[in-house]
């Protein structure tokens, strides 16, 4: 699975905005976050499938992505990025 382009995460568009308003977040563009300097954020996709990833304090968690992304999806992902920036 290779880095989405970034064209696939506009159903994305509330969320990413949250994520740019924290403390410590350094958006590198093409879905790449950065927190306190280190990754924290970025999406892969294939032709069928698209999946963040998110650093942990135990390592990385893939979080699956159907496009569009339902509601449930949306809040998943914002509930993990909520818990793991709150934890530095």
């Amino acid at each position: 699975m290779s880095r989405v382009d970034p064209a696939r995460l506009g159903d994305l568009t509330e969320v990413l905005a949250e994520v740019r308003s924290w403390d410590g977040v350094d958006d590198r563009g093409s879905g790449t976050f950065y927190l306190y300097g280190k990754p924290f954020l970025h999406f892969h996709a294939s032709r069928d499938s698209r999946r963040a990833d998110v650093r942990r304090a135990d390592g990385w968690v893939q979080i699956d992505l159907p496009e569009p992304a339902p509601a449930g999806a949306r809040r998943r992902l914002l509930t993990v990025l909520r818990a793991e920036h709150g934890d530095r």
